[in-house]
């Protein structure tokens, strides 16, 4: 059985740079990003199909854990400098609402007074106006 987890494919807006110190560079449309692969993990980069394989050197337990660790948050720098980070909620209960004002995302959610967010400056917010509607939870994308 071989220790290769399913390799990262790198879409081809993305720059993926591999240095020998285990340094790895992932630069794309949204920002680029830096990571240091311990030296008991494997990365190879394949410039033919735009993959990266990750394979670990020994089988310990902890080995083991750092493989599958490295390869996630290989795969997820790849997926932050092509798409961002995305988290959609969803707000349920009769008359809850979500409203954004300015840089302000009002809640109504059941006190007596509205709950107020303020949004920092590196997040977007998207309200789902069509789905808050009567009857349909409010649907917000951070």
């Amino acid at each position: 059985m071989s220790n290769m987890l399913t390799p990262v494919a790198i879409p081809d807006n993305v720059e993926f740079n591999l240095e020998g110190s285990g340094r790895v560079h992932v630069k794309g449309p949204l920002g680029e990003l830096e990571h240091r692969v311990p030296s008991n993990i494997k990365v190879e980069f394949n410039s033919g199909d735009k993959s990266v394989r990750v394979d670990r050197r020994g089988n310990g337990r902890k080995v083991r854990a750092l493989h599958g660790l490295h390869r996630s948050l290989l795969a997820n720098m790849v997926e932050g400098v092509c798409n961002g980070f995305a988290k959609n909620m969803e707000i349920h209960g009769t008359g809850y609402t979500v409203d954004l004002q300015g840089k302000q995302l009002v809640f109504r959610i059941g006190f007596c007074h509205d709950v107020r967010f303020e949004v920092p400056e590196n997040i977007t917010v998207e309200i789902d106006q069509k789905a808050a509607q009567p009857g349909n939870p409010a649907r917000f994308k951070l």
